[in-house]
C-alpha cells in the first residue's frame, strides 16, 4: 500500500469515528465521497480552518452542525488521528542528530497548520522544526511553488542551501527542484512502490527511511 493511500484511509475511518461519537453513523462510501466533495468546496471557496471543512463535511452528510461542534469534531480528529499512528523511534533519533549537527528543520504540508503543530506535539517533536507552512498559511498546496518559496523567505535562505525530503514525486520533489533545490525522496522499503516510478523520479537522492538522511547530510 502507497503512503498516501494508508493515511487517506485512515483519514476516513477516524472521521466516521468521530462523526460515530457525535451519534451520526455513516458508511465508508458515504464519508468518503463527502470528504472529497468537502476537500473541492474548501479549494474552490478558498475556505480555510477545520471549522469550515468539518462544517462542509457534514452538510454533504445531511447533517447540520455549530461552529463549536465542528470545532470539537476537529480536536477529536487530530487526537484520535494521533494514536492511530506510530512514530519510529528512528524518525525520533534522525530529528535529534540532524539538530546536534546544526541543521534547520521546517515542514511544508498540505494540511493546516494547526493541525500539523498538534500532531508534532502529540509526538513530542514539535521541537525540532523552526517553522511549520500548512495549507492555510499561503493558500496553496505543496504542488504549487509558494509554499516552497514562503517557506525559503521566512527562513531567509537561498535554494541552494536546503534540502527538501518528501515521497510524493509531483508535490514535494518536482516543485522544489524547479526552485533549484536539492532533493531527497524517501521511497519505502522495496517493492512497496513501481519499480518504473523510483526510475522516472528527478530527484538527487532516493532513501527506504528517514535514517539514511544521515548519510546523505553529515
Amino acid at each position: 500500500m502507497d503512503v498516501k493511500d494508508f493515511f487517506r484511509g485512515r483519514y476516513i475511518e477516524v472521521d466516521r469515528e468521530v462523526l460515530r461519537q457525535f451519534g451520526f453513523e455513516r458508511s465508508r462510501e458515504e464519508v468518503m465521497v463527502a470528504v472529497e466533495k468537502a476537500r473541492v468546496a474548501k479549494k474552490s471557496l478558498k475556505l480555510r480552518g477545520p471549522v469550515c471543512f468539518f462544517r462542509v463535511l457534514c452538510e454533504n452528510l445531511g447533517i447540520e452542525i455549530s461552529n463549536r461542534v465542528a470545532l470539537e469534531m476537529d480536536n477529536l480528529f487530530i487526537e484520535k488521528f494521533s494514536r492511530s499512528v506510530e512514530l519510529l523511534d528512528s524518525v525520533r533519533f534522525t530529528l535529534a542528530e540532524l539538530r546536534r549537527r546544526g541543521f534547520r528543520m521546517a515542514i511544508i504540508s498540505n494540511s493546516n497548520k494547526k493541525f500539523v503543530r498538534k500532531v508534532l506535539r502529540f509526538f513530542k517533536i514539535e521541537e525540532y522544526f523552526e517553522l511549520v507552512v500548512g495549507c492555510d498559511t499561503t493558500g496553496l498546496k505543496k504542488g504549487e511553488l509558494e509554499p516552497f518559496r514562503y517557506a525559503l523567505e521566512k527562513l531567509g535562505l537561498k535554494p541552494c542551501e536546503v534540502v527538501m525530503v518528501g515521497d510524493d514525486e509531483y508535490q514535494d520533489i518536482l516543485p522544489a527542484k524547479k526552485l533549484g533545490i536539492k532533493t531527497v525522496k524517501i521511497i519505502g522499503e522495496e517493492g512497496s512502490m513501481p519499480k518504473k516510478l523510483k526510475e522516472e523520479s528527478c530527484a538527487d537522492f532516493a532513501i527506504k527511511k528517514l535514517s539514511a538522511l544521515l548519510g546523505i547530510l553529515l
